[in-house]
C-alpha cells in the first residue's frame, strides 16, 4: 500500500491511494510533470525525474519535487501525511483541508481547483466524496432519527 500526497499551497491537499509504492511514485511524477509550470522545471529535470533515486525520510516520505505552489511526495501505507510540511519552497501550511481522490479526479483538478461538494476549511479530517444515493442517505437519516427517540 502507498499514498501520493499532493500538497497544494492555494487549495486542499490531495491524497491518492495505490496498491504499491511503485504506482504511487509513477503517478506522483506524472502529476508533477502535468501541473508544474515550464519555467519551474528545466527540460533536463523533466527528462531525468523518472531515473532519480528516491530516499525516504524518517516518516517514510519520498520527495519528488516542489514548485512555488506544489509539493509532491509519495509515502508508504494509506495514511494522512505528517505535519508540518518541511519543504523549503512551501512557506505556509495548508489550512483548507485534505481530500481523498481517485487518480483521474486528482489530475483533473490541477493545482488550484477543489472537488465538487468539498467545503474548504470545514474539517481537519480526511474528506471523501459522498457516493451514496439520495435514497441511501434518506434511509440512514431515518434510522438515525429513530434511534434518538
Amino acid at each position: 500500500m502507498a499514498t501520493t500526497w499532493i500538497h497544494r499551497l492555494h487549495a486542499s491537499d490531495i491524497l491518492v491511494y495505490f496498491k504499491s509504492l511503485r504506482e504511487a511514485r509513477q503517478y506522483t511524477i506524472q502529476y508533477m510533470l502535468k501541473n508544474a509550470s515550464p519555467d519551474e522545471i528545466s527540460e533536463d529535470e523533466r527528462n531525468s525525474i523518472w531515473f532519480k533515486d528516491y530516499f525516504s525520510d524518517e516518516n517514510g516520505l519520498y520527495d519528488v519535487g516542489a514548485t512555488s505552489n506544489l509539493q509532491l511526495t509519495f509515502m508508504t501505507e494509506h495514511r494522512m501525511p505528517p505535519l508540518p510540511s518541511l519543504a523549503p519552497n512551501i512557506t505556509s501550511w495548508n489550512t483548507v483541508g485534505t481530500v481523498l481522490l481517485s487518480p483521474e479526479d486528482a489530475l483533473a483538478l490541477g493545482p488550484e481547483d477543489e472537488p465538487e461538494g468539498f467545503i474548504t476549511g470545514e474539517s481537519e479530517g480526511l474528506w471523501i466524496k459522498e457516493t451514496r444515493s439520495a435514497e441511501e442517505l434518506d434511509r440512514e437519516l431515518e434510522t438515525y432519527m429513530q434511534a434518538g427517540l
